[in-house]
């Protein structure tokens, strides 16, 4: 990405409804940051905001109890009006109703706490899968070197939960369009539990075959720490829930494809250095540009980080193939629209 000298970057000014400079700066995110902590202060701090939050707000809640939830309340402040977002909140044993000053914030609060509620509501379902699917021990053995088994069991509920109550569907906003998710939800569950637990069963398999090559390669010694660093971004403890559902089933591939470069460097040593450098400043600049503009950062950021992936199976394992043509040229034209402002 090339870095525009700050005389040509856009200088950002923020003004309120009476035209008066609230802030000005170049970096756009980090005043985004600082204006929404004033906001969220500003609210907390109003007499109308607290009203309005004391009226909506409630905790305690584990079925559906709360009516229809609005996607936005206008509340007055100051002489202006301004929205404040309700949503469900996870509390672990029940969920509780919050008010969010960004529409964002309350989207991801609220899957998490409709999630729960629908949980709560189908205990008995997900109890038959309190210990794991079929094969977990076994699973769990063969990652047991990064990841603690609880930590792992904890993973594939909560991935299990989040994908079998909601997965792709839109969020219920009222009692009727929940009642029809937990239906929903209800029949996904053995299907998406044995889905999870055959894909877990395959990246075990995959991460301890690598173990066993990066344990056992003495002339590959140079390579092995940067296979490791590899290996460690596709699996550690949370992996499941971190990885994005259509991209979960690529893991055991991605991981064969780290075993095949390492055959590479043995056979054909004169790949490493042409094409390691290349892969090795994608993920950089991805992570650099991840860490700048913080988690909310676009769909298009997001899936780079699995074409960078695709990009070292067709540099080093063109024998397990990639769903879709890809080189650096594609890779630089996805950076460019990722990156675009």
């Amino acid at each position: 990405r090339i870095e525009v000298p700050a005389h040509l970057q856009l200088n950002f000014r923020v003004m309120d409804g009476e035209g008066n400079e609230l802030a000005m700066g170049r970096d756009l995110s980090k005043l985004q940051d600082e204006l929404g902590q004033i906001a969220r202060m500003a609210f907390q701090g109003d007499t109308k905001g607290a009203s309005v939050a004391s009226e909506i707000e409630k905790t305690g809640i584990t079925t559906w109890t709360i009516g229809t939830l609005p996607d936005g309340i206008p509340v007055k402040r100051a002489g202006r009006t301004v929205t404040a977002y309700p949503a469900c909140v996870d509390e672990n044993t029940s969920v509780a109703v919050r008010l969010f000053e960004t529409a964002r914030e309350a989207e991801l609060a609220h899957r998490r706490g409709v999630v729960r509620l629908i949980s709560l509501e189908l205990k008995q379902q997900m109890r038959n899968w309190e210990k794991g699917p079929a094969g977990f021990v076994q699973s769990a053995m063969q990652l047991k070197t990064t990841i603690a088994t609880d930590k792992l069991l904890a993973d594939f509920l909560s991935t299990l939960a989040d994908r079998a109550m909601v997965g792709d569907d839109s969020l219920p906003r009222d009692e009727r369009a929940f009642r029809e998710q937990v239906q929903r939800a209800k029949q996904r569950i053995p299907v998406v539990a044995e889905a999870l637990g055959r894909t877990l069963a395959q990246v075990a398999e995959a991460y301890a075959a690598l173990q066993v090559v990066l344990h056992n390669s003495p002339r590959a010694k140079a390579v092995v720490p940067t296979l490791s660093q590899w290996r460690d971004r596709l699996v550690f403890p949370g992996f499941l829930a971190a990885t994005p559902w259509s991209q979960l089933p690529h893991l055991s591939r991605y991981m064969k494809a780290l075993g095949k470069r390492l055959e590479k460097y043995l056979s054909m040593p004169e790949r490493e250095p042409r094409h390691g450098p290349v892969l090795a400043n994608y993920w950089a600049r991805w992570q650099a540009e991840v860490e700048r503009v913080g988690p909310a950062h676009s769909e298009k950021l997001a899936d780079f980080r699995w074409l960078i992936e695709e990009l070292q199976v067709s540099l080093f394992a063109q024998e397990l193939k990639t769903p879709f043509p890809v080189s650096a040229k594609r890779l630089d034209k996805a950076w460019s629209e990722a990156t675009a402002p």
